[in-house]
């Protein structure tokens, strides 16, 4: 909850990769820049044990725990701050999704997103357009989020995972969190661990599940966004072919895009 009061401040909290000090134990330093702008505070706290990463052999056990910890979070921000809004804070909503088209058109006079597949993103970002106004209407379902929930920014204490590193933490959907996180933690066996984990803690609906995938699919947008005027990149060629060929289309049919999650409704 300190972390999610402490996004409202007009200042920006900054939270590093966590260091190991002499002894090997983590530290995560938090800086948060005083009023003058010249000095700044440094909190330094000690979370017993280590970062998870993808080569653990307990990756997918941890993957669920991971889960688990997303759920808590989003029941706290729900809990406090659903109705919360600021301008204070980036903000995840409509015109988030606007500025993704708009990065992704840079690429057209480039030749990096061919006409064709500029059509098939457009026709994708309106329809999560649409996702975001259904949601606007369901009570809870907005709130501060984390928006870099990966293994990274997990430590893992042994029998549990903390989530660390909130300074991307901004105003929006907690489905979009989860998304996100699916996409950022693997494919389909880690996103079935971490949905087993969320869904322990809050369930959702076979329509809920749907618009994970349609948030999944709008962060990776927003990845080809950054990089789409970078000519010859490898990420955007081979990435726009799969979301314009395969995930877009599955999504707008209202099918599956990842079928292995659907099975932890």
């Amino acid at each position: 909850v300190a972390f999610l009061q402490a996004v409202d401040r007009e200042t920006d909290v900054q939270v590093p990769v966590p260091q190991a000090n002499r002894k090997g134990e983590f530290l995560t330093p938090i800086y948060i820049p005083s009023c003058n702008a010249i000095t700044s505070l440094m909190v330094a706290s000690f979370i017993e044990g280590c970062p998870m990463g993808p080569e653990d052999e307990d990756y997918l056990e941890k993957c669920v725990l991971a889960g688990l910890a997303a759920a808590k979070l989003h029941q706290v921000s729900r809990r406090n701050f659903s109705d919360f809004n600021s301008n204070d804070r980036p903000i995840h909503r409509h015109g988030w999704a606007i500025q993704i088209r708009s990065d992704i058109e840079r690429g057209l006079p480039l030749g990096t997103i061919s006409e064709a597949d500029f059509a098939v993103i457009c026709e994708g970002l309106e329809y999560i357009d649409r996702v975001m106004t259904k949601l606007d209407n369901v009570e809870g379902s907005r709130g501060f989020v984390h928006t870099d929930l990966r293994a990274a920014n997990f430590i893992n204490t042994g029998d549990n995972v903390a989530p660390i590193d909130f300074s991307r933490t901004v105003y929006g959907y907690l489905l979009y969190d989860l998304g996100e996180m699916c996409a950022h933690m693997g494919g389909d066996d880690v996103g079935y661990a971490i949905m087993q984990g969320y869904t322990s803690v809050l369930p959702l609906t076979e329509e809920e599940m749907h618009f994970v995938e349609a948030f999944f699919i709008l962060f990776v947008l927003s990845v080809i966004g950054e990089k789409t005027e970078l000519i010859g990149n490898e990420y955007v060629q081979v990435t726009t072919r799969r979301w314009v060929d395969e995930l877009i289309p599955a999504l707008l049919a209202k099918e599956p895009v990842f079928k292995r999650i659907r099975e932890t409704i």
